[in-house]
């Protein structure tokens, strides 16, 4: 019998069917979302009777409606999307080190640069432009409280409309990483994630906020542990906090090495920016994809030939 979780909307495991009583509901816990999942086992009936002299014909594999469930195909009972994929029994994995993953993304830099920067380049000319913009009509409307808050108000639409975008480089470097090929274009392809991306952002800056006014330490700790939640709420479908859950739970397991990762990531950024900014052509996309690269041996991921890799 399959393991379905309804949040995820994967089957999460198998479970032999003799172990639960006919009739009977089973209780674990999604090794994903760490949600609730009950598992049944639907009794069979018994067929009736109809004469001495009746003959029970056998059922038509060319009418699969007339089977009975214990004859049915178990792949045309499950729930849609719950098909075989390469995450669909995953359990996140911290079999890594951080040198292999921080290798792995240099290695893969090759390739990725031009999109990435592509996209940079069209956000900044959009900012500075946005900016030119409400500057100019500030100038006009003078140093009036209107004009202060047209210039908030443009700030806060700017910094909301960043967050499918930053969304956007995560999951192009996973395609990257995955040997698909990626374009500029498609940073602003998961603008209709929009809603969960803005309230998972704001609901991490809150739980961030909060960890580190608590003596600091543990807004550490969640800075690294929301690290692989946007790619969670688009590649698996999880809401805002599932897939916050998700992250923390898993990256739980190895932060350490995440926090060795992001320290080494954090030191080699900084001695690029000292070249005269030159290496950051390199060290940024660098980052995106270590960070992608995380994701697949943690979480894996959908559809790619190194899924299950780690």
């Amino acid at each position: 019998m399959d393991i379905y979780c309804k949040n995820c909307r994967k089957t999460v495991g198998k479970v032999a069917a003799e172990k639960i009583p006919a009739g009977r509901q089973a209780s674990v816990a999604c090794p994903l979302c760490g949600g609730k999942i009950l598992v049944e086992r639907d009794s069979t009936p018994e067929p009736a009777v109809q004469s001495s002299d009746a003959v029970l014909a056998a059922p038509s594999t060319e009418s699969p409606g007339l089977l009975c469930p214990a004859e049915e195909d178990p792949k045309k009972i499950l729930p849609p999307n719950s098909g075989p994929s390469p995450a669909s029994n995953h359990i996140p994995n911290c079999d890594f080190s951080a040198m292999a993953v921080f290798r792995e993304a240099w290695r893969k830099t090759t390739g990725f640069k031009g999109p990435v920067w592509a996209s940079v380049l069209l956000v900044m000319a959009a900012m500075i432009g946005i900016n030119i913009v409400t500057s100019v009509i500030q100038a006009i409307m003078g140093n009036s409280p209107s004009s202060i808050a047209l210039g908030m108000a443009v700030q806060i639409t700017a910094n909301i409309a960043m967050a499918p975008v930053t969304a956007g480089y995560l999951m192009i470097a996973l395609k990257h990483v995955q040997g698909k090929p990626v374009t500029y274009r498609m940073t602003f392809a998961y603008f209709s994630n929009f809603l969960p991306l803005i309230c998972a952002s704001f609901l991490m800056m809150l739980m961030i906020t909060v960890g580190l006014l608590l003596l600091i330490v543990p807004g550490i700790y969640l800075i690294f542990s929301y690290l692989l939640v946007m790619p969670l709420i688009i590649e698996k479908g999880m809401s805002p906090w599932q897939a916050m859950e998700a992250s923390r739970k898993a990256i739980h397991r190895c932060w350490l090495k995440v926090f060795w990762l992001q320290l080494l990531l954090g030191f080699t950024v900084i001695g690029s920016a000292l070249l005269l900014g030159i290496g950051l052509i390199w060290t940024i996309p660098m980052c995106l994809l270590a960070a992608a690269i995380l994701y697949r041996k943690i979480f894996g991921a959908e559809n790619g030939p190194e899924s299950m890799a780690v």
